[in-house]
């Protein structure tokens, strides 16, 4: 693209940050981002969420959070998929924050108020909640919280995380007894 005078657009740069951080070369995406940043590129949300992501699959949870805290200053998020990409590396690290994380982004109204009904309860008005008359939302949540009754909190995980790809939002409910189980074992 450089070789033929066309420059790199956001785009492109979030396209190779996430290529890169797949291929555990979270290194190069480093440089790229923090070169990208220096020359004052635009920068927006799905960028610091590959980077935030491909450091905490790293473990490197501090320059995540430091990230986080850069995001917000910037006004540009955070949305859910940072704050799952985080939940989720603390939960498989087994760090103890995860559960201080979790209860800090539901306190600020980050995860929905709902819990998860079985027999779709109608809300004060009458009419069903958003994620209740989702069916991948019901039918995640259920799936996870049965992995979680049955101790196979890996398996929760990874559930999570895909409904998180595929943009899925989880009842608050699901997000606790995932954590609590995390705990747990």
């Amino acid at each position: 693209m450089v070789e033929k005078s066309f420059k790199p657009d956001l785009f492109t740069c979030n396209i190779l940050l996430r290529g890169l951080c797949r291929e555990g070369m979270l290194v190069k995406a480093l440089k790229l981002f923090n070169t990208w940043i220096s020359k004052g590129k635009a920068i927006d949300a799905v960028t610091y969420n590959t980077i935030i992501s491909g450091l905490c699959k790293e473990g490197r949870f501090e320059e995540a959070f430091d990230l986080l805290a850069e995001m917000k200053e910037k006004k540009l998020g955070p949305d859910c998929y940072t704050y799952n990409a985080i939940l989720c590396a603390l939960a498989d690290a087994g760090r103890m924050e995860a559960e201080e994380f979790m209860s800090k982004i539901v306190e600020q109204g980050k995860l929905q108020d709902q819990t998860i009904s079985l027999n779709k309860r109608k809300t004060e008005s009458g009419s069903e909640t958003a994620q209740e008359s989702d069916p991948n939302s019901v039918a995640f949540s259920e799936q996870i919280n049965e992995l979680c009754t049955q101790g196979k909190y890996k398996d929760a995980m990874h559930m999570v995380q895909e409904s998180t790809q595929k943009g899925i939002t989880l009842h608050k409910s699901t997000y606790i007894s995932l954590m609590e189980g995390l705990i747990k074992r």
